[in-house]
């Protein structure tokens, strides 16, 4: 009887072990099943989705106006850099976005010839403006933001598709 006791220890110590094991690898596949979907929404923000995913107007034209740029829409709005924040920022699927994430997304929607390495100067001024908010180095509207910094509603976009596809 005791020699079947013994034999059993050895079986015993393998399924814990295995267990363990399993435990293991269902908190590892969890972690990459949570940084595969972060990085399914990088890959939007950035633009490599389907380009019907888009505005569903013509890329504007460019105009300064008063030393300011405006961007002209075939309607004949002009739409500030202002308005294309606002409007990147309600549109993305958590609507916290950084800098670089809201200007490669304006981008591949309105100017994908837009020479600008930065939006800093527009984020600042719309954050001091309390248009928006700075969380280190996020960016979102505050929670009853409804209007661009111009007084207009943020441009629509094709509810089939969406914004970020």
């Amino acid at each position: 009887m005791i020699a079947c006791m013994d034999a059993k220890e050895p079986i015993k110590t393998r399924l814990k072990a295995i267990d363990a094991d399993l435990v293991e690898l269902d908190q590892a596949r969890q972690l990459l099943l949570k940084e595969r979907d972060e990085l399914g929404v990088a890959l939007k923000v950035f633009g490599r989705f389907e380009k019907e995913a888009t505005i569903s107007q013509p890329h504007p034209v460019t105009s300064t106006v008063s030393g300011r740029s405006k961007i002209a829409f075939p309607d004949g709005a002009p739409k500030t850099i202002a308005v294309m924040i606002t409007t990147v920022l309600a549109h993305s699927p958590t609507g916290r976005l950084t800098a670089l994430e809201i200007l490669a997304a304006i981008q591949d929607t309105w100017l994908p010839a837009l020479q600008r390495t930065s939006l800093s100067p527009a984020l600042s001024r719309m954050g001091k403006r309390e248009e928006l908010i700075r969380e280190g180095h996020v960016w979102h509207l505050p929670q009853n933001a409804e209007t661009g910094s111009d007084g207009t509603p943020p441009v629509s976009i094709d509810s089939q598709k969406g914004f970020f596809g």
